[in-house]
């Protein structure tokens, strides 16, 4: 804890917050606009500025002089976190790009916004779920509203991966269960469903048999490694594909069994 900070130096944290958030909100003034940064190069001028804000941020939380009033007359925490999503959307994205990999290492490097291992899990947010299921409707759905912005908040790596599908079940599924429902299983059959519907979505693209994909997200889920491109080449040689054709399937497919892995594993 940096509680021994002087006012001096605390001030001096504030004044640097201003700075580095007037230069985020120089290339986005709202998170939202962040979805106008369509090249990589945009992307990373965004990502380069939000990194110095995360670390003077987490200087002035650690500070005993904290107050929250004196960000948010700059930057409320709330509209610097949906920034933040922002920056794991676009990182997400890099790192799966060919010739990418030293800006993924600069970004690494000294890096506060980088995810650490948060309490904020799917065992967390069902166990939140439980309680809420037990409360009178008038406080309900005010108490699922803060589970949503739990999962939204999150630096738990699965856990982002997981949020469109849990917070698809609190809004099909759990508003609808029975009191005396086990929420943790209803939660774990809908995920099986989400990863089914998936599978028959992705075969019915690319015309392939569901059984097959199902068999490959089996393996990958098993064991990453058993699925290779080559492997792939080869059970899929029978469909007599032109190799451009077979190539952007079995590109398709690796990509989709990871994307599979991320969410469902």
């Amino acid at each position: 804890m940096n509680n021994d900070v002087s006012e001096i130096e605390y001030k001096h944290y504030i004044f640097e917050y201003g700075k580095y958030a007037a230069a985020v909100s120089k290339i986005c003034s709202a998170p939202e606009e962040c979805s106008n940064l369509i090249s990589d190069e945009e992307q990373v001028e965004f990502m380069r500025a939000l990194k110095p804000l995360g670390r003077v941020l987490a200087s002035i939380k650690e500070s005993g002089l904290f107050n929250l009033s004196d960000i948010n007359s700059i930057m409320s925490e709330d509209e610097y976190l949906e920034y933040k999503s922002w920056y794991f959307t676009f990182y997400d994205e890099l790192k799966k790009k060919a010739g990418a990999e030293y800006i993924i290492q600069e970004l690494d490097s000294d890096n506060v916004i980088a995810r650490s291992l948060e309490k904020v899990d799917t065992e967390y947010i069902i166990s939140m779920l439980k309680h809420v299921g037990l409360l009178d409707e008038d406080v309900k759905e005010k108490n699922i509203d803060e589970i949503k912005r739990e999962i939204e908040r999150t630096d738990n790596e699965q856990m982002r991966h997981k949020a469109p599908i849990m917070k698809d079940f609190i809004n099909s599924r759990f508003s609808n269960l029975d009191p005396t429902a086990d929420v943790g299983e209803e939660y774990r059959e809908f995920e099986k469903e989400a990863l089914e519907n998936s599978i028959v979505k992705f075969s019915e693209k690319h015309d392939l048999d569901a059984e097959f994909i199902r068999s490959v997200v089996d393996e990958y889920f098993a064991n990453k490694r058993s699925v290779t491109k080559i492997v792939l080449r080869e059970r899929l040689a029978d469909k007599k594909l032109p190799l451009i054709k077979q190539t952007a399937v079995i590109n398709d497919i690796m990509a989709f069994v990871r994307d599979m892995y991320d969410k469902f594993k």
